[in-house]
């Protein structure tokens, strides 16, 4: 039973060059808990559309109200470092409190934290984690059993809406 976090980054857009020759070559790097991923970077463009989803393995873990994630753009070098051209922070808060999906335009800040006019388009999604999942599983699912068996004059009983 793997927990996925998903970060489908959409694009960006008004990306501050940061080459001295021609245009930078922008991917997003998403840090979350030690993990990194990144997108494929987009050459020459200061408004790239990446379209990538990337997927953190919550390795079993329920998210957190504090937990947020890290989005970087930095610019694909061949031969030097890659240069930092933007970031933003997710707070994951409403993802505990049961919202599945969020589409975010971020403003990206700069190295110091100061808001940029840079922004970037992600869309979070989240499972979260059924109840009495592990070792609980078969307690919860005998205690289910027993109220299914009084309910049973409800019309229907529910079964459709599990399906989905």
């Amino acid at each position: 039973d793997t927990r996925m976090l998903r970060i489908h980054v959409e694009k960006a857009t008004n990306l501050k060059n940061v080459e001295l020759i021609g245009k930078s070559d922008p991917y997003v790097k998403v840090e979350f808990k030690g993990q990194k991923k990144e997108t494929k970077h987009v050459d020459n463009n200061l408004n790239p559309e990446w379209n990538e989803s990337l997927e953190i393995d919550l390795k079993g873990e329920a998210l957190v109200g504090n937990d947020s994630i890290l989005l970087k753009v930095m610019d694909h070098d061949d031969v030097s470092v890659d240069k930092f051209m933007g970031k933003a922070t997710i707070a994951l808060g409403s993802m505990v409190s049961g919202e599945k999906e969020k589409k975010q335009t971020l403003k990206l800040n700069d190295k110091n934290d100061q808001p940029t006019q840079q922004t970037l388009v992600v869309t979070i999604s989240y499972e979260p984690p059924a109840q009495g999942s592990g070792g609980a599983g078969g307690q919860a699912a005998g205690g289910a059993e027993g109220a299914g068996g009084d309910g049973s004059g409800a019309p229907g009983g529910g079964a459709g809406g599990v399906s989905g």
